[in-house]
């Protein structure tokens, strides 16, 4: 296998309709197609941020993120 081949899971991956900042680690985001296409969902991503240290920066400057 070679690094630019694709493996077919044969399950579509979601797609993105809009990424939005709408608060401190929170992003709004609406689905353009898989199951959640049209809806448009609030995601905490504090906990992500928390635990990972290549997300520290992210931690304590809201510019950054």
């Amino acid at each position: 296998m070679s690094a630019t081949e694709f493996i077919e899971s044969g399950i579509a991956m979601p797609r993105l309709a809009s990424v939005q900042v709408v608060g401190t680690s929170c992003l709004q985001v609406v689905w353009a197609e898989g199951a959640r296409a049209g809806r448009s969902e609030t995601l905490n991503l504090a906990p992500l941020i928390a635990s990972y240290r290549v997300y520290r920066p992210l931690r304590d400057n809201a510019a950054l993120f």
